[in-house]
């Protein structure tokens, strides 16, 4: 007999709320995890064997616990990480223009729309500094640096 935990309905639960999950509206899925996801549904819609070789609704049921744990501990690590960058004194991100960050990635100069992937500077200087930087290829106008810790915005 299948312990409860481990019947498909539970898993497909336990699997959809481990992918709503989000660390600062950032989701902890990827695209291939959520192909994975789509797998998994295609098996069960199967619901026979495949050649003979397993059984749809325990591979299915097997690739649903990983994506579980996977998602979760991406949950995890983003929060770690956050905690881990706050710990080190980095409080500080540009804001090029409207949702427009700098990043620490190459590029001319490095942007991401994603405030979460913005670069962190420990002090208002190095911020400054990077948004000198930036200003020499486009000029930003409305550029502000963020102090994440206070929301408060530095005008430059």
């Amino acid at each position: 007999m299948t312990h409860p935990a481990n019947k498909i309905q539970n898993q497909k639960r336990r699997t959809e709320r481990a992918r709503q999950l989000t660390v600062n509206n950032m989701a902890v899925t990827c695209p291939a995890s959520r192909h994975v996801h789509m797998i998994t549904d295609s098996l069960l819609s199967i619901g026979a064997n495949l050649e003979g070789y397993y059984d749809a609704e325990h591979m299915a049921g097997s690739m649903l616990s990983v994506l579980e744990s996977l998602w979760k501990q991406r949950a995890e690590n983003l929060r770690l990480k956050e905690k881990l960058l706050l710990a080190n004194g980095m409080k500080y991100v540009v804001c090029l223009d409207d949702g427009l960050w700098i990043a620490d990635h190459d590029g001319d100069p490095p942007r991401t729309l994603i405030k979460w992937y913005a670069k962190r500077f420990k002090t208002r200087l190095q911020a400054g500094r990077a948004l000198r930087e930036a200003r020499k290829y486009r000029p930003f106008r409305r550029a502000e640096i963020h102090d994440i810790t206070t929301d408060k915005i530095f005008d430059q």
